[in-house]
């Protein structure tokens, strides 16, 4: 092990530690709003685009910020469960210089009307509450080595904060994310390969909701792998796209299992399980998407992570100066439909 590597390590450790020393807990699903926030174009592919395309979100990889020199200006809009929940984000990614861009976003969930009340006898006007959580993000990513135009090795980091107010709580939070990305370009075949890994809650995510009670977010670490092909006579092209677990296991619940309650049906259930101790984890615990573009103006999508299905599109206006995107997700509680529109220059 390099003394880089090693010294990381160390420090990781002994952060770790000093934390569980100072009292703080440890909260598998402190950081798991992030996930609401994907993009409808990352979320028709159930995520599994994250570490490999460009997005300045708080579930992406900074790495790959730098893969193009367009500026972005997107704005997002979703509805959970009938809308009983909604997120909207606003985020910008733009170029610093040749080999550098930086990425900024805000993102907002709202959950109104909450009925709430002290009395044990329910009162005839529930007063209603609202709760919400708001992100902001900033992100920078560098190109590191270049090989001709074949080969690109990217790296980067982000700043995550978060402020969250429940009913009666108010909380705040920091913390840090890093990752690499490298691209290989095949211009023979008309081909692009890229992998990206990407750890989140490198310095941990701290959340000080009280002088007496502070928690932090496990880190989690994603390798993903996306593979674009040209397809010339019919003008069109193929992505397709896939996102390993947390190979730390730091999510808790992360698959479903089948547990017999009387003896003769089978219920699914809620387990955990590590990735190290069960490799096939990668592909039943893993997202699958592809995207398939016709002459760079409309695309379908599809994706599926355990089960569950997504689905989306998107449509490329004024010479792909602007677009709309939408996406549909399968939920056992009702659909959620995501929508975006966003903006590029040069």
């Amino acid at each position: 092990m390099r003394n880089s590597e090693g010294l990381v390590l160390f420090f990781t450790l002994c952060l770790y530690g000093s934390l569980s020393a100072a009292g703080i807990n440890g909260n598998y699903y402190a950081d798991q709003n992030r996930e609401v926030f994907l993009l409808p174009k990352s979320a028709a592919m159930a995520g599994s685009d994250m570490t490999v395309t460009r997005s300045a979100l708080p579930l992406s990889n900074p790495a790959s910020l730098p893969a193009d020199s367009i500026r972005e200006i997107a704005l997002a809009y979703a509805g959970y469960f009938q809308n009983s929940y909604s997120t909207s984000a606003l985020s910008y990614i733009g170029p610093v210089d040749n080999f550098s861009s930086i990425g900024v976003s805000a993102s907002y969930i709202l959950v109104p009307g909450i009925e709430f009340h002290d009395d044990t006898i329910v009162p005839v006007n529930v007063p209603l509450k609202t709760s919400s959580d708001f992100f902001f993000r900033i992100s920078y990513g560098r190109k590191v080595l270049q090989f001709g135009n074949q080969y690109v090795l990217s790296a980067g980091a982000a700043i995550n904060t978060e402020r969250r107010n429940l009913i009666g709580w108010t909380s705040y939070g920091i913390g840090a994310d890093a990752g690499v990305n490298i691209s290989c370009l095949f211009r023979e075949i008309g081909s692009v390969a890229a992998a990206g890994l990407v750890v989140e809650n490198l310095t941990t995510s701290l959340t000080h909701w009280s002088s007496t009670y502070k928690e932090y977010a496990y880190p989690h670490m994603r390798l993903g792998l996306g593979w674009q092909q040209e397809i010339q006579y019919i003008y069109g092209r193929l992505s397709i796209s896939y996102l390993s677990p947390d190979l730390f296991s730091n999510e808790g619940i992360n698959q479903y299992g089948s547990e017999s309650l009387d003896g003769t049906n089978d219920v699914e259930s809620p387990v955990f399980k590590r990735v190290a101790t069960n490799p096939l984890m990668f592909f039943s615990g893993g997202r699958g998407g592809f995207e398939y573009t016709i002459m760079n103006a409309i695309s379908f999508r599809m994706g599926i992570q355990q089960g569950s299905k997504s689905f989306g599109g998107g449509l490329c206006l004024f010479h792909n100066h602007a677009g709309f995107d939408f996406a549909y997700l399968d939920h056992v509680l009702a659909p959620i439909y995501k929508l975006s529109v966003n903006f590029k220059w040069f």
